[in-house]
């Protein structure tokens, strides 16, 4: 597993859409991404676009300017 923290993820424009800030927490699984709100915890296949978008954002190295919205 492989955490990323909240800190990290407003570095790489991982926005919630409900509330615009960054997610307090994303852990990556073998089979699934689990996504910390503040009060509820989304549940996102690795293998569904949303999760390979996910994936490619957290492994990019380059500068980001676009959000990208759980």
């Amino acid at each position: 597993m492989m955490a990323y923290f909240k800190e990290e993820l407003k570095e790489r424009n991982i926005i919630l859409a409900r509330s615009g800030d960054a997610p307090e927490k994303i852990e990556i699984y073998q089979d699934e991404i689990k996504v910390y709100a503040k009060d509820e915890v989304y549940h996102i296949p690795i293998e569904s676009l949303r999760g390979k978008a996910i994936m490619d954002r957290l492994n990019y190295k380059g500068e980001l300017t676009q959000e990208i919205y759980i």
